[in-house]
């Protein structure tokens, strides 16, 4: 059976995706982080249960945790699982791994757990 591309009218969600600045504090030393938007994008977005196929370590770390997959048309190259996450209508998503796919690798899959703490 043929896998099912991925077509630009899949993408019905729009997400921002957010970008890092860390500075250090000059007095204490403590790294302060402040978030600020790279690109609105549209995107396609699917929700993944635990023990869809992660390994069991994995899945034991993110019980309980909202996992989900976007993909979203190739923007550049610079996107990384350190430096930024996804903004979905004010649910922040820690990004995990970043896959490039499709003919060309036209598209980028952004696979993504919900942030577990109140730093935005």
């Amino acid at each position: 059976m043929a896998k099912k591309k991925t077509k630009i009218g899949d993408m019905r969600w729009e997400i921002t995706i957010e970008q890092v600045t860390r500075t250090e504090d000059a007095d204490t030393g403590a790294w302060d982080e402040t978030w600020a938007t790279y690109r609105t994008t549209r995107a396609k977005r699917e929700y993944v249960a635990a023990g869809s196929g992660e390994d069991i370590e994995d899945d034991l770390q993110l019980l309980g945790v909202q996992k989900r997959f976007y993909t979203i048309r190739k923007l550049d190259s610079s996107i990384n699982v350190s430096d930024f996450r996804v903004n979905d209508g004010g649910v922040m998503m820690d990004i995990l791994e970043v896959q490039q796919f499709d003919f060309g690798e036209r598209y980028i899959k952004l696979i993504c757990v919900e942030r577990n703490n109140d730093n935005s």
